[in-house]
């Protein structure tokens, strides 16, 4: 191999080049709409800014001083009682809401459409999950988050849950009645735990939906580095110390984070609170501003509907019906960015979701649409009725055959794909984004399951985490504790 090669860093510098428009996370856009002071600051000093945990500068794993005001600030302003700093991402988020408030014996309700950065939480501290049905959008093709009915009756059916996961809102921006559930689980003694990954936006603008932080939530994890103008890895996580040890947080998170943090990280994280505190409610109103012409316009000029979610959601993404366009999600985001230069934030078979940020402005909207009036509408390449029975996964509900750790540990077999119907699955596979897995270590796997993943191959989706990339085998419990 050529030692004098660095690919990874050639590959970025020739992306940055091509002075692509984005419309894709970290929200800042290229930096188009990091906070003035912190940008002028990575002019003047560069690589100079990145220090680590000198005199005169506070510690996350200690803070005493800078990062102590700098969180109480943050919490202040996303109305939390409590506040850390995360450079990990949402990610460590999840797995620190797991590893302080559930153990090996406990069990936590889980719906279908959770990050796969829970089920390495699970793995971490032990605890059995236990998934329960959603409502199937027939539109997106994704599952809704639980209605407060749903939650109440799978409390109902496993009373010893100790919590109670929420994701919202989703990938796909639908959002939960966090309220609602909060207090459902409140009356039960249950904690509600939130990654709110995609929400740290909404405590910012009244026509946005509630906060699971503003609704009660015990615990909520949120990326700031998504639709705020935090560096990519930044997040934050929210929790009230009357039901969550602050103690127990603190000693997760000083295991699971570096013992390095990035100071460009945790300035970040200070001055995108500071700027949505001063200005939040401005930028806001004009990123919904260009969503809403956004999907106005698209439908008008270039014939692509604009697919809105029936219940409530984050307006900011626009979701593309490549689909009944004539497209196949995949093959639409592959062309604008190659033939366009216009990157998407996901694609699937049927839709391409984009975010509109506080980085984007109406000029970057007219470049979308007339790259996507390149696009004539044509005869739909297949049915979506046929590929919402594949997507809609029934046998989610089924209780685990074994924890994800025990999966993790257990003794393992590879064996073909076709061949592994009703296995229990030692691996972790998800499409990403979003990385919603589909399949779960423990799970039974069901036929559906094999032929959505065999769907996903023909159609061009991606499907990671297996250790055969291709996918022709997959690895599976060879023995059950409890059969030793």
């Amino acid at each position: 191999m050529d030692q004098a090669r660095a690919p990874y860093f050639d590959a970025l510098q020739h992306y940055l080049q091509q002075k692509n428009l984005t419309f894709h996370v970290p929200g800042h856009q290229h930096g188009k709409s990091l906070p003035l002071e912190l940008a002028t600051l990575l002019r003047e000093f560069g690589a100079a800014c990145d220090i680590t945990e000198v005199l005169g500068m506070d510690d996350i794993h200690n803070p005493h001083c800078q990062v102590q005001e700098a969180q109480e600030l943050a919490a202040q302003a996303f109305g939390a009682s409590r506040t850390q700093f995360l450079v990990g991402g949402s990610t460590v988020g999840n797995q620190a809401m797991f590893l302080a408030n559930l153990g090996p014996e406990d069990l936590v309700l889980l719906p279908p459409n959770c990050h796969r950065s829970v089920y390495s939480a699970l793995l971490l501290c032990g605890a059995r999950a236990q998934p329960f049905l959603t409502d199937f959008d027939e539109v997106l093709l994704t599952f809704r988050p639980p209605t407060p009915a749903q939650v109440k009756k799978a409390l109902e059916s496993y009373p010893q849950a100790r919590a109670v996961f929420l994701t919202t809102p989703t990938y796909h921006g639908l959002c939960a009645e966090v309220e609602e559930i909060v207090a459902l689980n409140r009356s039960r003694g249950v904690l509600t735990l939130v990654d709110e990954a995609w929400g740290a936006h909404l405590a910012f603008h009244s026509e946005l939906p509630i906060s699971a932080v503003a609704a009660g939530a015990d615990m909520v994890c949120q990326s700031t580095h998504k639709l705020l103008p935090g560096l990519t890895q930044t997040a934050m996580l929210h929790y009230d110390p009357r039901s969550i040890c602050s103690q127990r947080v603190e000693q997760v998170l000083r295991s699971l984070q570096t013992s390095s943090p990035s100071s460009l990280l945790v300035a970040s994280l200070d001055c995108a609170r500071r700027m949505m505190v001063l200005r939040g409610e401005e930028l806001l109103s004009e990123v919904l501003r260009l969503a809403r012409r956004a999907r106005e316009v698209l439908s008008e000029s270039a014939g692509i509907n604009c697919l809105v979610p029936e219940t409530s959601h984050d307006p900011t993404r626009l979701i593309l019906d490549t689909l009944r366009h004539g497209y196949i999600g995949h093959s639409l985001a592959e062309s604008l960015r190659y033939r366009h230069s216009v990157q998407v934030e996901m694609s699937e078979v049927h839709q391409v979701l984009l975010l509109v940020t506080l980085g984007h402005s109406s000029q970057d909207l007219e470049w979308l649409l007339e790259a996507l009036r390149k696009f004539p509408a044509r005869e739909p390449p297949l049915n979506k009725r046929d590929l919402a029975q594949i997507c809609h996964w029934e046998h989610f509900a089924e209780v685990p055959r074994c924890t994800v750790r025990e999966a993790f540990f257990s003794e393992k077999r590879t064996v073909n794909l076709e061949n592994a119907v009703d296995q229990t699955s030692a691996e972790l596979l998800y499409c990403y984004p979003p990385g919603v897995p589909v399949v779960i270590p423990g799970q039974r796997l069901s036929q559906q399951t094999i032929d959505y993943i065999k769907a996903q191959k023909r159609l061009g989706g991606s499907i990671q985490g297996g250790a055969d990339a291709d996918l022709r085998t997959i690895r599976v419990v060879s023995q059950h504790k409890n059969d030793r």
